[in-house]
């Protein structure tokens, strides 16, 4: 994904080992949850403003990806 790669190579984020907090639940969100978790991201913090899209979404992180730690809350 574009604003990984760019964490990695502008900002000079290492994803291995840290955590990160992601807004919402829908494609964008998808998308940069399922790479930082490939990437070894040691845990996730999905909030969005329904319960069962962020716990949809952390299963299907957890289907792929099982050594990152995934939590879910809900903004609002």
């Amino acid at each position: 994904a574009g604003l990984v790669r760019s964490l990695r190579e502008d900002g000079g984020l290492e994803v291995a080992g840290n955590g990160f907090l992601i807004l919402g639940a829908g494609g964008p969100a998808r998308g940069i949850a399922s790479e930082l978790a490939v990437l070894g991201a040691s845990r996730l913090v999905i909030a969005n403003r329904t319960l069962s899209r962020a716990i949809s979404l952390a299963e299907s992180i957890q289907k792929t990806s099982n050594n990152v730690q995934i939590d879910v809350t809900t903004l609002g």
